[in-house]
């Protein structure tokens, strides 16, 4: 089938192509989306060790999310927690959880410096 004269599609280029010499990047997951599944295995109750309060407010996020609603004001109250002084197990699910939670504060913060 013949391209010419054929836009490409919207964001890509036609004379940048990815070949041996270029890696295709893959963009990383939104913070948003990494939170909504590292916060699984503590909402469904197969891993223990999180604080009452991050229990609380990721359950309300997951909720929110399965429902069909934006999960975006209980996200906001996620951001504001200092992922680094709430209880979370040291584990690979527990590292997973913090890094999501650590992602969310400059996304959801717009003026926040580098």
């Amino acid at each position: 089938m013949p391209t010419e004269g054929v836009p490409p599609p919207p964001g890509r280029r036609p004379d940048i192509q990815p070949g041996p010499g270029r890696p295709v990047s893959t963009p990383a997951p939104a913070p948003a989306s990494e939170l909504l599944t590292a916060l699984i295995p503590f909402v469904n109750g197969t891993t223990l060790g999180i604080s009452q309060t991050l229990y609380k407010a990721l359950y309300r996020v997951s909720v929110t999310h399965l429902r069909g609603h934006d999960p975006g004001e209980f996200i906001a109250r996620l951001a504001s927690m200092s992922p680094d002084r709430v209880r979370i197990p040291d584990t690979d699910d527990g590292r997973r959880l913090r890094a999501a939670l650590r992602a969310l504060g400059p996304a959801q913060t717009p003026h926040a410096q580098p």
